[in-house]
Formats: C-alpha cells, structure tokens, sequence
C-alpha cells in the first residue's frame, strides 16, 4: 500500500474538513520519517513506503478511532462562537497540560536501550542488542562539547511484500551511536540539523566509509536523528555494518562544526 492511499484510508472518517486536514499532515510526517528510516536501510522509495505503511497499522481501524474523536460537532461549535471555543480549548489545556508537558519532556532526549537484549525502537521495530559500550572522555569542537554516552551494534528484520505479494524478511545490522552535545549557552544550543552528521562521511577502522546516499556502491549507509534541549543536542548516528561478526574497532563520525572528526574507540571505550 502505497502511502498516499494509507493516508486517504486513515483520515476518511474524520468529517470536518478542517480537523481532516491537520491530522492527515501529523500523519505525513510521520510516515516521511518512517520512510527516510526504511530508505536509510537500503529499501527503495516503494519497498520503503510500502514498510512505513505496514508499520503505522491498519488504517481502517485508526480510521474508525479518529472519527470518533474528531466530531464534527466540536468544528461546527466553532464556526457558531469562537468565545465558547476558546474557553474549551482553555478548560482542555488545563486539564491535559501535565500529559502534555510528559509528552514534550519525552521526545526532548532520545531512549537509549536499557539492560535488556531485545527492545523495540520508535517505529515498533524489535531489535537484538548484540554488545554494548559506554566510551568514556570528551572532545570539543566549535565551542561544544562532545561526549557518547553509549553505542551499541544491534541486529533486526524488516517483513515487507514484494510487487508480486510475497513476504520477504530482510535482516540487517548496525552499530548506533549516541552524541551528546552539550554547551552552557543555553540560547545557542548545537544546531539540531541531522545535517551536521549526514553532511559528512564518517568511516572505521575496518576500511569502511558511510555516507548518507543509498546510491554509492563504493560506501555503506548511515543514518542521523537528533533531539534538542537548551543546553543540549543529541545526534543518534545509526552505521549499516556488513554483519554483526567483528564490529569496528573504532569508527570516526564527523560533525559540521569545522568538519572535525569525533573517535569512538570501542575497544578501548574512550572518545578522543
């Protein structure tokens, strides 16, 4: 299924226009992210939509839960007086700020796998934690100061059907790493560009190099994602290894701050 029709499906029993609309782009979003992540792994633009889709659900049923939600009664209210809508939106915000702010702290710092082996990521993927390093130390670039609170190599499948409707299973592996920028200017915070990772190429002490574009034979493919706090920004780098046999010993990821390189030393775990 193609991302649009998943969408169509999904937001038709919203019935007022306006409500339809918001959520119908909440959702694109969403499905863009979950796209670019299966497209990262090494997916085509079909495969991966096809993979993003499949992993938002079934849209009749989410269909179903957003028209119940979203009555068109509470749209109609609005066009008639914007003063009663105003207060419910108040009366709505007061009650619901605490579920809010739990919502907003959430997202503002990524999750790192706990001691667990297995896990599912943000997009319900359930993953193998294969090993795992907390590198001690620091290095300073453009003012701020980097340091890894974990990186671990992990494996995982992907189920996703083909043009001819057969399941296929891919399984892939990768080592993720954990930035942590930190600085006390808290008004200039690193930039929380996933382009101050993907930007660069980053390489290991295998001989491997990573860049972000699925179309160059001679590199293998990486990935960024990054969260922002005031004083802090977080870059998970997500490496596409070969296999989870023998792992980098260490692995160099550049940062836009100059194009300066950040060692990951694993097998010492130490950042220098």
């Amino acid at each position: 299924m193609s991302t649009y029709e998943w969408l169509r499906q999904a937001t038709a029993k919203i019935r007022f226009s306006p409500d339809r609309e918001a959520v119908r782009r909440e959702l694109a979003a969403h499905l863009e992210e979950r796209v670019e992540a299966e497209k990262a792994r090494g997916l085509p633009q079909r495969e991966a939509e096809a993979a993003a889709a499949a992993a938002m659900g079934d849209p009749d049923v989410l269909a179903e839960e957003l028209g119940r939600i979203h009555s068109p009664w509470w749209g109609y209210l609005w066009r008639a007086s914007r003063a009663a809508l105003a207060l419910i939106a108040l009366c709505t915000v007061w009650v619901a700020g605490h579920d809010l702010l739990d919502c907003v702290n959430g997202w503002s710092r990524p999750e790192l796998p706990g001691r667990e082996s297995v896990y599912a990521d943000d997009y319900g993927i359930e993953k193998s934690v294969l090993d795992r390093w907390r590198p001690r130390g620091a290095k300073k670039l453009g003012g701020y100061r980097f340091t890894v609170p974990m990186a671990w190599v992990e494996q995982w499948e992907v189920a996703y059907e083909d043009e001819e409707g057969t399941e296929v299973r891919e399984a892939f592996c990768g080592l993720t790493v954990c930035l942590r920028a930190d600085t006390w200017r808290f008004w200039e915070p690193c930039s929380p560009s996933q382009y101050m990772i993907l930007d660069n190429t980053a390489a290991d002490s295998q001989g491997n190099r990573y860049v972000y574009d699925g179309q160059r034979t001679d590199c293998r493919s990486f990935f960024c994602r990054t969260w922002s706090q005031p004083f802090t920004t977080w870059y998970m780098v997500y490496l596409y290894l070969p296999g989870p046999e023998e792992p980098p010993e260490w692995v160099d990821i550049p940062v836009g701050c100059g194009g300066d390189a950040i060692r990951v030393d694993l097998r010492g775990e130490v950042v220098w």
